[in-house]
C-alpha cells in the first residue's frame, strides 16, 4: 500500500493487515509526528493532516508490515524501535502480554 504524502488536513485511514507492505513517499520519521491511539498508528503532519494505521497493534510482532521508506526495506519494528519513543514500540501498551507477577519473596 503507498502512503505517498502528507493528506493535507485529512484523514486517511488505513487498515493494516498481517504482512502487508507499506511504501512512504515521505520520511516518515521527520516529516510526521508519530502517536499511538489504542491499537492504532498515527502519524500527523504539522497542518493536521493525518494517516491512521488501524489494527496495527493487533498484529503478531512477525506480522507487522514492511516498510519502504524513501527505497529502504525495515521492519515496522526496527522503525519504530529508531525513534527512540518506548510507547510506540509493539511490546508496549495495553495490548501487549503481561509477564505473571512474581511472589513477593523479600520475607516482610
Amino acid at each position: 500500500m503507498a502512503l505517498l504524502n502528507n493528506p493535507k488536513g485529512q484523514v486517511v485511514t488505513v487498515p493494516v493487515t498481517p504482512n502487508m507492505a507499506l511504501e512512504f513517499g515521505f520520511d516518515p520519521g521527520s516529516e510526521a509526528q508519530l502517536s499511538r491511539d489504542g491499537d492504532n498508528l498515527i502519524f500527523t503532519f504539522e497542518d493536521g493532516g493525518q494517516i491512521v494505521l488501524t489494527d496495527f497493534y493487533t498484529q503478531e510482532i512477525e506480522q507487522l508490515p514492511t516498510m519502504d521508506i524513501q527505497g529502504a526495506q525495515i521492519s515496522a519494528e526496527d522503525f519504530l524501535a529508531s525513534l527512540g519513543d518506548d510507547t510506540l514500540l509493539p511490546a508496549a501498551g495495553p495490548t501487549a502480554p503481561q509477564a505473571p507477577a512474581s511472589p513477593d519473596s523479600s520475607g516482610t
